[in-house]
């Protein structure tokens, strides 16, 4: 797959599925491969992201440049509580510097 997106892609973008930890050793395996292959640096943008500013912090060190979140379509109030809850997310992740 990363030979691929290093062949080809102007950016990855993984769905965050499993292990964080397993996710970030890919990111640096694509920015070690796309460095010997001369490509330089290749965003990424994670689709899937938690509400956990931690975590959030954790993947933007990691080199993450992007990331959405998933939301279930649902009724409205439904919508609007998860809406809700990922503003919480994003508010706490800026606040701590992020």
């Amino acid at each position: 797959m990363l030979d691929r997106v290093i062949a080809y892609a102007d950016e990855w973008m993984p769905n965050r599925i499993g292990d964080d930890d397993a996710m970030i050793a890919r990111f640096q395996d694509l920015r070690e491969r796309a460095a010997e292959a001369g490509r330089g640096t290749i965003p990424i943008t994670v689709a899937g992201l938690m509400r956990d500013p931690a975590r959030i912090e954790r993947f933007e060190q990691a080199g993450v440049t992007r990331g959405f979140f998933w939301i279930q379509a649902d009724d409205r109030d439904a919508v609007e509580a998860e809406l809700d809850r990922y503003t919480a997310a994003v508010q706490a992740y800026a606040i701590a510097g992020g």
